[in-house]
């Protein structure tokens, strides 16, 4: 999966910006065990859960948890 920048979703803002972001980005670009289905990604890490959404080569985070 190629992406060029990772942004946050409105839904992520709103309702999950307690996680802080740098540790996000860092789950994000060090996963290795990242399942896809159709456009969206879900990445479980120990205790992290994140979705994205990959529209443009764009990468949404759309929930982290």
């Amino acid at each position: 999966m190629r992406f060029k920048e990772i942004k946050p979703a409105r839904h992520y803002i709103e309702h999950h910006s307690n996680i802080p972001w740098y540790e996000v980005v860092g789950v994000v670009l060090n996963s290795k065990d990242r399942r896809k289905r159709g456009n969206k990604l879900i990445i479980k890490q120990k205790d992290r859960y994140i979705l994205c959404e990959l529209k443009n080569k764009t990468l949404w985070v759309i929930n982290a948890k």
